[in-house]
């Protein structure tokens, strides 16, 4: 099986869209399956991850620099991309490359335009979204997270025989978070160890606000972890901060970020990826949305009893942080119900359905 996936990262996107396809096709691989990623060549990209990863990596030049929207505070996280420039660089690509049978995108600027040029160069079209705001041509629809209404609303965006793997129970993680769940503690409440991640990226340093909350309340006998993503313009900001704060520790590009989580107590994170990586062992979460596409996971995980969420970052203060870990502090049954929950929603195995969803399609064409 030869795959493509059609994916980017950079300082303004981050790392969830290439971090979930890494994971992807590395489970991909398990199966003997060939692949190849197709990145737009774009400031602070990460690619250098799918050559650490030993991938076939394409870099594709964009025809201009990509225009960020002005309101940054919402809506950062599409880049201007010409779809129509980007159809014929992936054509290329698809050209010197042996027959393909999946053709794998995660890119919020491209849709059913894009999808249907490249529907003759490829056997099947799997698309990875969660914003569920455009149309889509696809066989394959994958979407993580959890909503209230997740199992309907992506019903008038993809064809009728498109078939659409809905919710947690696929979330794509790494092995490691399969293997930290058999070893993860029962938590009993109690705050000791409190991480902080904002994403691999972070422009709006949600890190530092969420660092002066700490700051606010005062507990040096309260450990925290502070991770920074490679992507992170202002890493060695974040490191200055730290060192001024008692029992605060910065980690940059970590590689045991299960490990870490298993470790903690309390997350303050955002409503990202990571979201599924803290359920599966059981960490409760401060959500704060740090893009648009953020609130509604983030506002469902607090529905499903898995954390609090504090708002979009432009509305959360460091008062708010500080007062809500505070309340926490005292509420140790809470966070135990939150551990409890999150755990029910995650397994860890959502990687190999999505590997089967994909292989069921080629061995129906075979099957006699």
């Amino acid at each position: 099986m030869r795959v493509v996936f059609r994916t980017d990262s950079s300082s303004m996107i981050g790392s969830g869209h290439l971090m979930r396809c890494l994971t992807l096709a590395q489970a991909l691989v398990d199966k003997e399956a060939k692949v190849t990623f197709v990145c737009n060549d774009l400031p602070g990209h990460l690619a250098h991850y799918i050559d650490e990863a030993g991938f076939d990596l394409r870099l594709i030049t964009p025809d201009r620099d990509p225009f960020i929207s002005e309101n940054r505070a919402v809506d950062y996280i599409r880049p201007d991309i010409n779809w129509d420039y980007d159809v014929r660089r992936t054509q290329e690509v698809l050209a010197d490359a042996d027959a393909v049978d999946w053709l794998v995108v995660d890119h919020y600027n491209l849709d059913e335009r894009w999808e249907q040029f490249m529907r003759p160069h490829v056997g099947y079209i799997m698309v990875i979204d969660d914003l569920a705001d455009r149309l889509h041509d696809c066989d394959l629809l994958l979407d993580q997270n959890y909503y209230e209404d997740f199992a309907s609303r992506y019903d008038q965006l993809v064809p009728d025989h498109c078939r659409r793997l809905l919710g947690p129970e696929f979330a794509v993680l790494r092995p490691e978070f399969l293997a930290a769940q058999t070893r993860d503690r029962a938590r009993d409440g109690t705050i000791s160890r409190i991480l902080i991640f904002m994403g691999g990226a972070d422009p709006q340093n949600v890190t530092e606000t969420a660092l002066e909350a700490i700051r606010m309340i005062h507990r040096p006998d309260i450990a925290v972890d502070v991770i920074v993503g490679a992507a992170n313009p202002l890493a060695d900001r974040i490191r200055t901060v730290c060192r001024l704060i008692p029992q605060c520790t910065f980690h940059h590009r970590v590689t045991n970020m299960a490990e870490m989580m298993a470790a903690a107590d309390l997350a303050v994170g955002a409503g990202g990826s990571t979201t599924w990586e803290r359920c599966c062992l059981g960490l409760p979460t401060i959500f704060i949305a740090t893009a648009r596409n953020e609130i509604g996971i983030a506002r469902a995980a607090e529905l499903a009893g898995v954390g609090s969420y504090l708002g979009i970052h432009y509305d959360v203060t460091p008062s708010m942080i500080a007062n809500e870990i505070r309340r926490l502090l005292e509420s140790s049954h809470v966070v135990k119900t939150w551990s409890e929950r999150a755990r029910t929603l995650v397994d860890g195995k959502g990687a190999e359905r999505v590997c089967r969803g994909m292989l069921e399609f080629l061995e129906a064409e075979v099957t006699p």
